[in-house]
């Protein structure tokens, strides 16, 4: 919010955030000012303003950070339990003999007695029984020295880098993160239904159309499931990269590849005309071969950037924000791989050609995103956590 406030403020004043009085004055006036109450009171509403990012009222700004400025204050008085613990050593050799004396299996520490964690309490093993059962323990604690405060046993590893790490999110309750995967996967499923939806009435107008409408679908419905993966809980990126990759297979294999066989009559399989299911797989196929790379060349939110936002900025800080070029994921990048290639595997006993198809499309892509990571696109997608 301090940022959004930031961008606000003219160009020849230093921001200060310890004084919002005199930063709100300072501020551009912003083009919904002069629009009707009703309308500036739904664009600076707060959940309207958190999906889409288009709050501009310094006043409403300044109010939201004497909010949470609030609920912080309220926040510190309370006690909260340690959920993790990150420890930075001097040297990489220091931080090699700790993880060596303290590491631990997860099965090992799961584990509530205390006794079983120490190697002291084994003897050597002479049988291949006890061989088995050294293996399946996993590794011990030389010494009860190294439990914490001498009855705890902790789980250690080595952390993810620290910008990798989701801070807003970390040690989230279990119920809350299930409760949240389950809305997500609700809304990719109602995703897909709307998207047969719209591909069985491009249908009925030409079977090219409904192809192109399935490379639309892709392109949208990345945009959207990056959207409901941003309000996720995870403890890493990394965590948060899985599960858009997974949503994002889950939505583009069944709307390419398996929504065909579900609205094809089983007789028309093989028909001669434009019904078969032959010609929808090949119209497909060239349809990711133009379409896709075309509609990526384009860059249509890169363009609406560039061309209408950054011009209408306030500041000269804010116009810069967008020339930097459209984000992108890498879990998507493997998504039109694994797409591409499934579709071929997919329909490969009725078009066997599409194994050379899907060669041209997947060399077509490479050089497509190649000459988009050098020219027009941005860095990789990384929330704020």
């Amino acid at each position: 919010v301090l940022r959004q406030l930031e961008l606000l403020v003219k160009e020849d004043v230093i921001f200060d955030p310890t004084n919002l009085d005199e930063m709100v004055a300072a501020a551009s006036p912003s083009s919904s000012e002069h629009e009707r109450p009703f309308i500036r009171h739904f664009v600076n509403s707060f959940l309207f303003a958190r999906v889409i990012s288009l709050t501009k009222d310094a006043k409403v700004l300044k109010e939201r950070i004497e909010a949470l400025n609030e609920e912080i204050e309220a926040m510190a008085n309370d006690d909260y339990p340690v959920l993790n613990v990150f420890v930075t050593f001097d040297t990489e050799h220091s931080m090699l003999n700790a993880m060596k004396a303290l590491a631990l299996s997860r099965s090992t520490t799961n584990k509530k007695n205390v006794e079983s964690a120490l190697s002291s309490n084994y003897g050597p093993c002479r049988t291949h029984w006890q061989k088995m059962q050294a293996c399946w323990r996993g590794k011990l604690l030389e010494s009860s020295d190294y439990l914490f405060r001498g009855c705890h046993i902790l789980y250690v590893d080595r952390p993810p880098p620290p910008t990798s790490i989701c801070w807003r999110s970390l040690g989230a309750p279990l119920k809350r993160i299930i409760f949240e995967q389950v809305i997500s996967y609700l809304v990719v499923a109602g995703l897909i239904v709307a998207g047969v939806f719209l591909i069985v009435l491009a249908e009925q107008q030409s079977t090219f159309l409904a192809a192109c409408v399935i490379s639309a679908l892709s392109l949208v419905g990345g945009m959207a499931l990056n959207t409901v993966t941003s309000f996720e809980s995870h403890n890493t990126e990394d965590e948060r990269g899985a599960s858009r990759y997974s949503k994002l297979t889950i939505f583009r294999w069944v709307n390419t590849a398996v929504l065909w066989v579900l609205v094809t009559p089983l007789t028309s399989f093989l028909n001669p005309d434009d019904t078969s299911l032959i010609y929808k797989i090949y119209s497909l196929f060239f349809s990711e071969l133009i379409f896709g790379p075309l509609l990526a060349l384009m860059d249509p939110m890169g363009q609406i950037q560039r061309h209408l936002l950054g011009p209408r900025a306030a500041t000269q800080k804010n116009m810069n924000l967008n020339f930097q070029g459209s984000y992108w994921t890498l879990a998507e990048k493997k998504v039109e791989v694994t797409k591409v290639f499934f579709l071929a595997c997919f329909y490969s006993s009725l078009f066997p050609a599409g194994f050379f198809f899907a060669a041209l499309v997947l060399t077509i892509d490479y050089c497509t995103d190649k000459f988009l990571l050098l020219v027009s696109l941005g860095t990789s997608m990384r929330e704020t956590c």
